[in-house]
């Protein structure tokens, strides 16, 4: 039991101590008969610093001059408000303050000189409690939680109920009969009670009905109700939520089995005579309620301990296990309520046949891909155009290499780790990032794997690389960084002389890296030219990833008449444009001005230009008859609309391969809205699949 608990009533010692305000509703005890002593209140208020006091429990404050009349005021940290109650200071120098009444706020001790002795805060207790059933058989057991986020120390809880005499609560909870109130009768009491807090509550034999219990904490105004409906005890049986488990070879799939009115149960998969693997296991409720998840990694088949099955289950009996990876195929699966029951109910494991499909080169920088921490976040990234498909990364951008392939995430494991290696982790996928385009007697450059930020989206058949352009992480006889112009192969494998696939499956994609570079539309002087008006633009194209803010400076050239300084950020678009909009409607025209550039990281090459103020053009508003010209339509580049085979190829154009050495892959990527996508992609990542259709041509 908590040693200062809140006497409710605190009998009549200090009722015949009780003063009341007359100004407000806060109540203070005069100690004149007797010094407060540490079984009369609940907390100690210090002189220095602001003590946390909860609603309703008792604070002390001491130090104080006996017989001297003290106010409790509201504080605003500097000055004292409105008045909430007095009390004269006992021979001890105490004053007891019951804070039942307070409302949650900042207050003071004040002084007969107005001086402030003693700072509080009032806060309420945050208290809950619940019950993990909203209905529980009359010979089961169910938890009862209690939570207070904003209390670290133990504190005890007074159960009561109208649905339930005392003699039941005390075969329901685990309490103690305590007199707290001081009222001479025993109350029922959970002790030393903690933030998350959970207790059994035992309802064997209980009546049927509904039952609502209130909680109150001892020493606070907190509390909070929780019900339950107590039901007669129903059949136990177990069901598989669903009834067709797919999963492709190679991968993991997790599947719910429920359990209703029973914690356990009994599965069976396979069958060790028709299918040459069968496991068996226990079953039991996990974290939610009335259901086990259950896991298979048929990668891990051949696993003579648990032939890959995990999650809810005990005592794996790997009956018949395979020498590698579990064949594609169907595998019945059978629910019992025991071992020793007949079936509650049967479904079926389909494993598919995998598939290496494709892969593409995307872009984005700093900001989003020190966001992406899973395949969501690479979805929707995409979504709002902070990843874009494009072969060309400036340097101190990220590559982001999206690989399309089912069946190899349960050799990968967990990638999460930072220490995670795809080359030492697996032995049956491999991944290669290696320069194309080496310098005259020079061996490639290659990208080293422990490097390598990796993604995995199992469900989707998706795994992504993030790779940042920036750093010595290549290797050429020692540790190099990537240069302007190097071009680089990505090639995603699986190996042949693995478990997942009986000759190697490649596919790749490449990128070239260029500096980070600027340009900005000029004239025929090289200049850039702005007219004199409020909405005069400066556009121009970049090779930074899209979404980078390029900013600029402009600012009028020294001795000018009329000096200005002019800053404006703007975003680059998908296609790497740019532009801004000034307002120069107080220049004349003939003036002449600077132009700087930058962005972070910093770009190289060129980035300061000259600018010149023309004079503004007059709004062209009379080109509205044109548009009734085009009317007669002529389709005569429609002419072979009889849907013949070979139209096909004029509809979907074959990217333009300007690449040296036959390496035509990475240019494909260029252009992404011309690829339909996969056919086997899910609808949720088409944008992903649309983006690598012009690599999976050359694969």
């Amino acid at each position: 039991m908590t040693a200062k608990t809140n006497d409710k009533i605190r009998g009549l010692f200090l009722a015949a101590m009780m003063v009341l305000s007359a100004f407000a509703g806060a109540v203070a005890f005069a100690g004149t008969a007797a010094a407060a002593n540490s079984s009369q209140y609940d907390a100690e208020l210090s002189q220095s610093g602001t003590t946390t006091i909860y609603q309703g429990q008792i604070a002390v404050a001491g130090n104080l001059q006996s017989g001297e009349t003290y106010e409790i005021r509201e504080y605003d940290g500097e000055n004292v408000g409105s008045l909430e109650a007095q009390a004269d200071a006992d021979t001890d120098g105490d004053i007891l303050i019951d804070t039942t009444k307070l409302e949650n706020g900042f207050f003071a001790v004040e002084a007969p000189d107005d001086s402030t002795t003693h700072k509080f805060e009032v806060v309420e207790q945050a208290f809950s409690a619940e019950f993990a059933n909203e209905e529980v058989a009359n010979d089961e057991s169910t938890t009862l939680t209690i939570e207070s986020r904003n209390r670290a120390d133990a504190f005890d809880v007074v159960v009561t109920s109208e649905d339930a005499k005392s003699s039941s609560i005390k075969n329901i909870f685990p309490v103690t009969e305590t007199d707290i109130d001081g009222d001479g009768e025993n109350e029922l009491v959970l002790e030393d009670v903690e933030d998350g807090a959970e207790f059994t509550a035992n309802f064997d034999g209980r009546n049927i009905g509904n039952y609502t219990f209130d909680f109150e904490v001892a020493d606070t105004t907190a509390s909070d109700s929780a019900s339950v409906e107590v039901v007669k005890p129903g059949d136990e049986k177990v069901n598989l939520v669903d009834r067709t488990i797919q999963v492709d070879r190679g991968d993991s799939v997790t599947f719910e089995v429920e359990l209703k009115n029973t914690q356990s149960g009994y599965i069976i998969i396979g069958d060790a005579e028709d299918d040459g693997f069968e496991v068996r296991a226990d079953l039991v409720e996990g974290e939610e309620d009335g259901v086990a998840n259950v896991t298979l990694n048929t990668y891990k088949s051949g696993d003579t301990g648990t032939a890959g099955l995990s999650g809810d289950v005990e005592n794996v009996n790997a009956v018949e296990t395979t020498s590698g990876v579990l064949a594609a195929g169907n595998y019945d699966i059978e629910v019992r309520t025991s071992e020793s029951t007949s079936a509650d109910d049967v479904g079926t494991l389909s494993v598919m046949e995998r598939s290496t499909t494709g892969a593409g080169t995307w872009v984005t920088y700093a900001d989003v891909a020190d966001d992406l921490e899973d395949s969501d976040d690479v979805i929707e990234a995409i979504e709002n155009n902070q990843l874009t498909q494009t072969s060309d990364v400036a340097q101190k951008d990220y590559a982001v290499i999206a690989v399309e392939a089912s069946g190899i995430y349960g050799s990968l494991g967990d990638t999460t780790g930072d220490s995670y290696n795809i080359d030492t982790a697996s032995d049956d996928v491999s991944v290669t990032i290696e320069q194309t385009n080496p310098a005259k007697n020079r061996e490639a450059k290659v990208y080293q794997n422990e490097n390598l930020e990796i993604i995995t989206d199992d469900e989707r058949n998706l795994l992504f690389f993030v790779i940042e352009l920036d750093g010595n992480v290549l290797d050429r006889n020692g540790a190099v960084g990537f240069e302007d112009g190097d071009r680089y192969e990505v090639n995603f494998t699986v190996l042949g002389d693995g478990k997942l696939a009986e000759e190697d499956e490649t596919v790749k994609t490449s990128f070239t890296v260029d500096d980070r570079s600027v340009s900005l539309d000029l004239n025929d002087d090289d200049k850039v030219e702005v007219e004199a008006s409020e909405n005069a633009t400066i556009s121009g194209d970049t090779n930074v990833a899209p979404g980078t803010d390029i900013t600029f400076r402009l600012q009028s050239e020294s001795g000018a008449d009329n000096p200005f300084f002019m800053t404006e950020t703007m975003n680059v678009t998908q296609d790497g444009s740019f532009e801004g909009t000034f307002d120069f409607s107080e220049v004349e025209a003939g003036a002449y001005f600077s132009v700087a550039v930058s962005a972070t990281p910093d770009l190289s090459g060129e980035t300061s230009f000259d600018g010149v103020v023309v004079e503004a053009q007059p709004d062209e508003t009379t080109t509205e008859e044109n548009e009734t010209t085009t009317e007669t339509p002529t389709p005569t580049e429609t002419t072979t609309e009889t849907p013949e085979p070979t139209d096909t190829d004029t509809a979907t154009p074959e990217p333009t391969d300007s690449n040296e050495g036959g390496n035509g892959g990475g240019e494909d990527t260029t252009t992404p809205e011309e690829g339909p996508g996969f056919g086997v992609v899910v609808a949720l990542v088409a944008l992903v699949a649309a983006a690598l259709l012009a690599v999976r041509r050359e694969n």
